[in-house]
C-alpha cells in the first residue's frame, strides 16, 4: 500500500493488513483463525510547510481479539533536515482478572510489527 497526501490537508487512512500465523500468540491463534488482519485507524491533523513537527496517531484492532492499540508518533524535523520518529504505543485489554496478562505477552508482537512498519520508512527501495 502506498499513500501520498499533502500534508496541509491533514490524513485520514484506514488499512487492513493480515497477520501472518507465526506472528499470532499460540494461545491466540484459535480464537483468531487463519484470517487473522489488523485493521489501522491512521489520521494525523494539518502540518504547515514550514512545520518541524508532525503528530500521527494510528488506532488498531485485531477483529475478534479483545484488545486495542494506540500508537502516538511524533516527527520532529532537526535542524540538519533530518527526521527523528518518537512512538509511544498503549495497549489496552478490558478483561477483567486477565486483561493486564493479555496485554503484557501482546506487547512484544505489537512492538515487532510497528518497528518493521517504522524501518521501511527509512528504506528508500519502499
Amino acid at each position: 500500500m502506498f499513500l501520498q497526501s499533502d500534508r496541509t490537508e491533514g490524513l485520514r487512512l484506514t488499512a487492513s493488513i493480515p497477520i501472518s500465523h507465526d506472528q499470532i500468540p499460540t494461545a491466540a491463534q484459535r480464537f483468531l483463525g487463519a484470517e487473522a488482519k489488523v485493521v489501522q485507524h491512521i489520521s494525523s491533523d494539518p502540518v504547515a510547510d514550514d512545520a518541524t513537527e508532525s503528530n500521527l496517531r494510528i488506532t488498531a484492532e485485531i477483529p475478534g481479539a479483545p484488545i486495542d492499540v494506540q500508537v502516538d508518533t511524533s516527527l520532529l524535523r532537526a535542524p540538519d533536515d533530518v527526521t527523528a520518529l518518537h512512538a509511544r504505543i498503549t495497549i489496552e485489554c478490558p478483561l477483567p482478572l486477565v486483561g493486564p496478562m493479555i496485554e503484557s505477552s501482546a506487547q512484544p508482537y505489537i512492538e515487532s510489527m510497528i518497528s518493521q512498519g517504522f524501518d521501511k520508512l527509512s528504506d528508500p527501495e519502499v
